[in-house]
């Protein structure tokens, strides 16, 4: 079945759903009234896209943001949804007011724009093309009841906003308003200056700059570098989370690009093999329609020759094959085969494992990745590419080749001879000059700084498992500095430092330490980074930006003051200790005192004359004649000499006092 358009005359045979009976009964209120020298114009709008959305405003937020990667339309997506850019519908009552088209023919006017297919899933399908992955999915129509439940007013003017899949389960295929589009869809039929004439999918990158101009939203593409183990990597994830952007790291994004779409792929495959097979039944339809036809016109010239020429009368007429209106499935233009995904695919199976690819190869690859929808949208985080000044210029800037010489015919002499160059001197030297990708380039250049030494400190503090990396070794990783800083030292006369490339290019560079404390280098990265005003982007606000670094500024500074809780407790413990050991030590000669007094005590009880004449005077006196005897230079040390030698005599022996039980 093939669905013939609607025209505006067709307008007294609407009968709305249960849903639009109030607008309805609107529309023919406003027709039917009647005043002298006023004049009723209705325009019946299709659904209103452009300046920012409404309607088609959670597909674009989706698709924008490619969460999730598919966009969701109902059912097959077959149904027909008239569709009007905003701008288009001003500029179309502006011009209604002006001409004043004749009445009754042009009271009722279709405002919808001039789509060549409005088929819900084409326009779903544009959106993910233009803005997301390209990917979709079929999704079941709202419950009535449940519809109903929620909305008892049963008008969708207040829906519009909250559900999407109301005004898109339309099925109106309408023909554009002569007003607006001349008789056979002619450009300069009418004079009437549209915005988006051939609607929403012609003009998706249109729609989608004015949706990004009304939601603040504008990429962000940052390029972070620095020598191998300065926490590139590291501070690249938490850019690309933080601002919800695709973190690029050539390893990763190779095998991306070589597995890029694969669903897509699969599915335009299937789509295609299902068409060869309609394709096929239908030419086996013809086939035999064209076989009975034969046999029908062989038998009317049989039956002409008994007497009845020039009639087939009694032969069975054909039956006119109508071919149904083809299904709504992608063409095979819908997916155009990536020559770099090709390239890379060849150099990987035509080469051992572990070749690098060449730089021009690379280079591509991350030109053709940067362009990708997600990266045009967000923007994105290219990490540890490029690593010098010739690299950053492959990249970010594209020469054209010389054309190839074209040869022709002389037809004075029929040899090929090459044809003049259709490029004079000067054409030739532009269409060569490098052209800068502005479209690609950072507006943020990190470089984070760390000497031979820092960065081995760095690694060293890596877990078991980083450094299993090949990349991690030793060898290698000395290999990787190496390269690194030949390419980017300061002030040598070979190489030129990969950074003043961007410094050419008037970007303002952050230069950071690799050694600072993470929070801190963080915010230091994004305070750079939004200089020029933080983007929307469906990001967090400030507020809770700020809200979140003082929640970290209060626990550092619980952190520091549990860490000098700590401190104090380790001091007061060590002082403890300290006193306890002094106590012991003062007990024990405390009781060494109180023996040394016992032992006074008993000494102070002996006779002294007699402790004297005893263990003294003997010694002492012959201690005296010997040094007499002697004659020692020095006769006190002599007599004190000789004294400690006597004493060994006495050692071991106990003085007993008079009348102590042992003298008893």
């Amino acid at each position: 079945m093939v669905q013939v358009p609607y025209s505006e005359e067709d307008y007294r045979l609407r009968v709305p759903s249960e849903e639009y009976e109030e607008i309805k009964a609107i529309e023919d209120e406003v027709l039917a009234f009647k005043k002298d020298n006023v004049r009723i114009y209705l325009l019946a709008s299709g659904i209103m896209y452009g300046a920012g959305e409404s309607i088609f405003e959670s597909h674009f937020k989706r698709a924008w943001l490619q969460e999730p990667a598919s966009l969701p339309y109902l059912g097959v997506g077959r149904n027909f949804v008239p569709t009007i850019h905003v701008k288009d519908l001003a500029r179309m009552v502006k011009k209604v007011y002006e001409s004043k088209p004749p009445l009754p023919d042009k009271q009722y006017i279709f405002a919808v724009d001039n789509t060549r297919k409005s088929q819900q899933k084409r326009l779903i399908a544009a959106i993910s093309n233009g803005i997301g992955t390209g990917l979709l999915e079929s999704v079941d129509y709202p419950d009535p009841d449940h519809q109903k439940k929620a909305h008892p007013k049963k008008t969708p003017l207040n829906l519009l906003e909250q559900d999407w899949r109301i005004p898109l389960m339309l099925n109106l295929r309408v023909k554009a308003s002569s007003l607006f589009v001349g008789a056979g869809e002619e450009a300069d039929a009418v004079d009437f200056n549209w915005h988006c004439k051939a609607g929403l999918a012609a003009n998706i990158q249109v729609v989608k700059e004015e949706f990004c101009k009304k939601r603040g939203l504008k990429p962000v593409k940052i390029l972070i570098e620095g020598p191998p183990g300065s926490g590139k990597s590291f501070y690249g994830r938490q850019l690309a989370e933080h601002y919800n952007v695709p973190h690029i790291h050539i390893k990763h994004m190779i095998d991306e690009i070589i597995h890029w779409n694969k669903e897509m792929e699969e599915g335009i495959a299937k789509r295609r093999e299902v068409k060869a097979r309609i394709r096929a039944h239908w030419e086996q339809l013809r086939a035999e329609e064209e076989r009975k036809r034969n046999q029908t016109a062989l038998s009317g010239v049989s039956k002409s020759a008994e007497g009845r020429p020039g009639t087939s009368e009694g032969a069975e007429k054909p039956a006119v094959i109508v071919e149904p209106e083809k299904p709504d499935t992608d063409s095979d233009e819908d997916y155009m085969h990536i020559d770099i995904k090709k390239r890379l695919k060849d150099f990987v199976e035509s080469n051992p494992e572990g070749s690098r690819i060449p730089t021009d190869i690379i280079n591509e690859a991350v030109r053709w990745r940067l362009n990708q929808n997600d990266c045009q949208n967000r923007g994105y985080v290219l990490d540890g590419y490029p690593h010098s000044y010739d690299e950053a210029f492959g990249v970010f800037f594209v020469q054209n080749r010389k054309p190839e010489p074209k040869y022709v015919v002389d037809e004075a002499t029929g040899e090929r001879v090459q044809a003049p160059d259709e490029m004079d001197e000067e054409a030739l030297k532009e269409y060569l000059k490098p052209k800068f990708q502005k479209n690609i380039y950072p507006d943020s250049f990190i470089l984070l700084r760390g000497s031979k030494p820092l960065i081995d400190q760095r690694l060293r503090s890596f877990g078991a498992d980083t450094k299993k990396d090949g990349h991690w070794q030793a060898d290698e990783q000395e290999r990787r500095y190496s390269v690194w800083h030949a390419n980017n030292q300061i002030g040598s006369a070979e190489r030129t430092p990969m950074s003043r490339f961007f410094q050419e290019n008037n970007t303002e560079l952050f230069e950071v330490d690799c050694d600072g404390e993470n929070f801190e280098m963080f915010e230091s990265m994004r305070i750079y980074i939004e200089r020029d005003g933080r983007p929307y982007n469906y990001l967090k606000s400030v507020k809770e930006l700020n809200h979140k670094r003082e929640e970290h500024l209060y626990e550092e500074e619980t952190k520091w003051r549990e860490g000098l809780r700590k401190e104090d407790d380790a001091k007061d413990k060590v002082a403890r200790e300290q006193r306890e050991k002094l106590e012991d030590l003062a007990y024990h000669r405390l009781k060494d005192i109180l023996v040394h007094m016992h032992e006074l005590k008993s000494v102070d009880k002996l006779n002294m004359r007699q402790f004297l004449m005893k263990f003294i005077i003997p010694v002492l006196t012959e201690g005296m004649i010997e040094t007499c005897k002697v004659g020692p230079l020095d006769p006190v040390d002599y007599l004190a000499e000789y004294i400690f030698k006597k004493s060994s005599e006495f050692r071991g022996t106990t003085y007993n006092p008079p009348g102590s039980i042992s003298s008893q």
